[in-house]
């Protein structure tokens, strides 16, 4: 009678929701009647001529405002952005460009390695002044961006001034599918005496499986005895590859990590599936605020089977799992379907979405979880690190030399370096010398720098707030005293932020020299997060 009961009571709850499903069909049947008679109307009505393709992609983009970040429509013309995301890859030249604001042009930031630009000769500093007959002079980097661009298999006639000998020449490249590398550098740091493996990987692209596991081998075949995986900055990308990276060092058939939604269709397990490269090797995973989705995979799954020790500061928080799926006219959706489970159970996710608000998960909501050993972990939070190691704040200076300096003093100085240097040491022995650096702080004081120092911006508005209040006659003298001690002083911020200046000119040099991996490399000897961290494992 009681089996009865319950298969009474399936049946019916089966068909209240069918029921619900069925009425929920009829009432978006109805709004979608009238946002069809809504878009005729307008088309047949309204004063000026309408584009009906976009019409629909801002309606379709006026809906995904509703919903997570994640969730996207990509009309036919946004496909290329759409597929590079997925892979990574794009056709062109293979060269990061920037525009050099004292002269008002585009030059080549440094080509990738195996590139045709690379391969063309491009150097850091090569001013770009024509592509395919059309002038890049005075232009933006998008507009310079979107002419090197183009199909795989085309040619680019590139004029450009070349930085080495301010010679003219004029290159013919034939475009390639550009993948950016996701292994920025692999090395081997060495500690006391200990060799300490080095990878950092950007982004988990297709195929990054594979670098990652050529990257490891041949810093086993150096003797590495420990591995640091960087995955700051990393924003994620493919679980399969992530689930592919972690299997390298657990047993074949642990749970990686599991996806559940709405929709049973959507719930998956993903298992190791292969035999562990090394069981035993010590792991030190270091993340930061930026670290998400793929990344948050493998350093909670580590963390949560005891694996690996992560350091750093506690990561983003993107525990949902996106979709994609084709439409009409070309067209593609990326939709949140499900949510990311570690190990332990715990889920990633950092944050709720309320009609495209966002809001932290509140503390009240979240759990506690417990690794394979009883360490206790939480749900809701991202990962947070085993080691709390924050980064070195950019001072002001630093921040302006790289970035809003309109008489591109670094660039120049980097440009003039590399061009007086034909013998530069490798990434390991390479420093710039105080000599040298000591050039670099003549040429900033004698070209009367500016920048907006934070004491003196502080000083001004309590000042100002002290007048306010009417406090400021009365402390007058104190407010003058304290102005002249805290004025702006060139010299003194370029000593006193020296460490950093140098590490980052270094960084460029080495760029400009040897190439993007190597200028990564560079900077580990001064990362107060890598350094302390290799001391705890």
């Amino acid at each position: 009678m009681k089996n009865i009961r319950y298969i009474a009571f399936s049946l019916m709850m089966c068909f209240s929701s069918l029921a619900a499903s069925a009425q929920d069909y009829y009432r978006i049947g109805e709004q979608v009647s009238l946002f069809n008679e809504v878009c005729r109307k307008l088309h047949t009505m309204y004063v000026d001529t309408l584009n009906p393709e976009e019409m629909i992609s801002n309606a379709a983009n006026g809906m995904m405002e509703m919903m997570d970040p994640y969730t996207e429509f990509y009309s036919a013309k946004d496909k290329e952005k759409f597929n590079q995301m997925l892979t990574g890859k794009y056709a062109g030249i293979g060269a990061i460009i920037k525009l050099c604001q004292d002269k008002d042009h585009v030059v080549i930031h440094y080509p990738f390695a195996g590139t045709p630009a690379e391969e063309a000769g491009f150097e850091m500093g090569d001013i770009i002044l024509a592509i395919d007959d059309t002038t890049m002079v005075g232009k933006s980097t998008s507009y310079v961006s979107s002419h090197l661009r183009g199909e795989a298999g085309t040619k680019a006639k590139i004029k450009l001034q070349k930085r080495s000998t301010g010679k003219v020449v004029t290159k013919i490249i034939t475009r390639q599918t550009i993948k950016a590398p996701e292994i920025a550098c692999s090395f081997i740091y060495n500690d006391e005496g200990k060799k300490i493996g080095v990878i950092r990987l950007t982004e988990f692209t297709q195929g990054c499986y594979d670098h990652f596991r050529e990257a490891f081998l041949n810093l086993q075949r150096k003797g590495m005895e420990k591995l640091v995986v960087d995955l700051r900055g990393n924003t994620g990308g493919s679980v399969q590859e992530c689930v592919d990276i972690v299997n390298m060092f657990i047993q074949r058939n642990e749970l990686v990590v599991q996806t559940r939604g709405k929709n049973p269709q959507t719930d998956r397990q993903y298992k190791a599936t292969k035999d562990p490269l090394d069981l035993k090797l010590p792991l030190m995973v270091l993340v930061d605020e930026e670290s998400a989705s793929a990344s948050e995979i493998m350093a909670g799954c580590l963390q949560d089977l005891d694996r690996a020790k992560i350091a750093g500061v506690k990561t983003y928080g993107k525990g949902i799992v996106q979709q994609t799926v084709p439409l009409s006219n070309d067209a593609e959706m990326k939709v949140t379907v499900s949510k990311y489970y570690l190990p332990s159970g715990r889920c990633i996710q950092a944050r709720n979405y309320k009609r495209g608000k966002e809001e932290h998960v509140a503390d009240s909501l979240k759990h506690t979880f417990y690794t394979r050993s009883g360490k206790e972990v939480t749900d809701g939070s991202g990962i947070i690190p085993d080691l709390e190691l924050k980064a070195d704040t950019m001072p002001r200076i630093l921040y302006y030399l790289n970035s809003a300096d309109s008489t591109e003093l670094l660039h120049n100085f980097v440009c003039d370096y590399l061009n007086s240097h034909k013998q530069i040491a490798e990434t390991a022995n390479f420093t710039l010398s105080d000599t040298d650096y000591a050039e670099f702080k003549k040429r900033v004081i004698a070209a009367d720098f500016k920048y907006d120092p934070f004491t003196e911006k502080y000083l001004k508005n309590l000042k100002e707030v002290a007048e306010l209040e009417g406090y400021y006659e009365d402390n007058k003298a104190e407010f003058e005293a304290l102005e002249k001690k805290l004025k702006h002083n060139i010299d003194h911020d370029l000593e006193f932020n020296k460490k950093q200046i140098k590490s980052l000119i270094e960084y460029y040099i080495l760029i400009g020299r040897y190439g993007f991996t190597e200028g990564v490399a560079s900077n580990f000897k001064y990362d107060n997060v890598f350094l302390k961290a290799i001391k705890e494992f």
